[in-house]
């Protein structure tokens, strides 16, 4: 008898773009959390209940550390419908954030029908009106 297991993990990508020349002027890189949520989600998914669709990224200000059972961010100061794109054991979701004003992004999450699928408080960039902040969410399943 055959036992396979079904991993899945997250990573995201995040760049601070001037917006007048459309420089990168920081940039990082690193995991994130799929939380209990998301992974019930996509199990009654898998078992033909409800179907979800990552749609969504969210950031925010908040630095609670997130765990399993987190449900949402702490803080959120913007949502935005996410580019979400697959191929073959990967699905990848963007989103671009542009802002009045200055803000201290420390969390972010990547949503499924308002649903936490995947959370993280490890940006930490400062950004202002005369920047973007790019996210690209990356998980893998394998």
């Amino acid at each position: 008898m055959r036992n396979e297991q079904l991993n899945i993990s997250g990573t995201y990508t995040w760049n601070v773009i001037d917006l007048a020349s459309g420089d990168i002027v920081r940039s990082g890189e690193s995991r994130n959390l799929i939380v209990d949520v998301g992974k019930d989600a996509l199990a009654v998914d898998l078992a033909g209940g409800t179907d979800i669709t990552i749609d969504t990224i969210k950031i925010g200000t908040g630095t609670t550390t997130f765990t399993a059972a987190s449900t949402d961010l702490t803080t959120e100061i913007e949502s935005k419908i996410a580019t979400v794109n697959s191929s073959g054991n990967q699905v990848s979701a963007a989103a671009l954030f542009t802002f009045a004003s200055s803000y201290q992004i420390e969390e972010a999450g990547l949503f499924a029908g308002g649903v936490a699928f995947s959370l993280t408080n490890g940006i930490s960039e400062d950004v202002n009106s005369t920047q973007g902040l790019s996210i690209l969410w990356t998980i893998t399943l394998g």
